[in-house]
């Protein structure tokens, strides 16, 4: 950002990972919507070989962009809570046949990575080579990497650790780069307090919470899956 505001730069404007429907709110936020999916993957959708007709709708195709809101209070850098669901929304993609090296968590903290793996592994009826192909990591480490589906698991649901964490939690690149890892299916979860938090800081002038609350917002919200 710094050499931008001192150089001339040339924008990339072409999108080769994301369909068009998870490309649209990066490029209205970030690029004065002018980047655009690639007609290749702009209609991309996810595959799913063994999908159920009881399916619950986060895990299906359509829409491609689903957010879950939790009822969970008091967790900071580590939610249960959200690792339990992560957990079963993971191992309902394999029984539907989505390949493991396809599926990605990412995380705010390292800890909230710790937690969702070791629900993996000890959930997974299956080789722990499989449960160490999905990766889950923090938004820094995730930087580059994409899969056919990401998790976004943003943990916390203390209201006064959210406030004293906004500039990190809502900081636009960081979540720019966490909602862009994804080729076909975007998954939130987050807890009730946090986007209430990031509703009041953005009735209060705050820009950070005001892109985060627009990514909510283009965001279909669905039931907490039952299985």
């Amino acid at each position: 950002a710094r050499l931008r505001d001192h150089s001339s730069s040339t924008m990339l404007t072409t999108c080769y990972r994301m369909n068009a429907d998870l490309c649209q709110w990066s490029s209205e936020q970030f690029y004065h919507g002018d980047l655009k999916a690639d007609p290749a993957n702009a209609s991309r959708r996810l595959s799913l070989p063994n999908q159920t007709l009881e399916a619950p709708k986060a895990l299906l195709p359509e829409p491609p962009s689903v957010r879950i809101e939790l009822d969970h209070d008091e967790n900071r850098t580590v939610s249960s809570e959200e690792a339990d669901l992560v957990s079963r929304l993971v191992n309902a993609w394999l029984a539907a046949g989505v390949s493991p090296k396809e599926i990605g968590v990412v995380v705010p903290y390292r800890r909230q990575a710790n937690r969702i793996r070791q629900r993996l592994r000890v959930s997974m009826q299956a080789p722990a080579k499989i449960s160490r192909a999905i990766t889950v990591d923090t938004v820094e480490r995730f930087q580059g990497s994409e899969r056919e589906v990401m998790i976004l698991s943003f943990t916390a649901s203390d209201a006064r650790f959210i406030a004293n964490q906004a500039a990190f939690l809502f900081q636009p690149q960081r979540l720019n780069v966490a909602a862009t890892r994804s080729r076909s299916k975007r998954v939130l979860l987050i807890s009730k307090t946090m986007t209430q938090v990031a509703e009041q800081f953005a009735g209060n002038g705050n820009q950070d919470a005001a892109v985060f609350l627009s990514l909510l917002q283009d965001t279909s919200i669905v039931d907490t899956p039952t299985f």
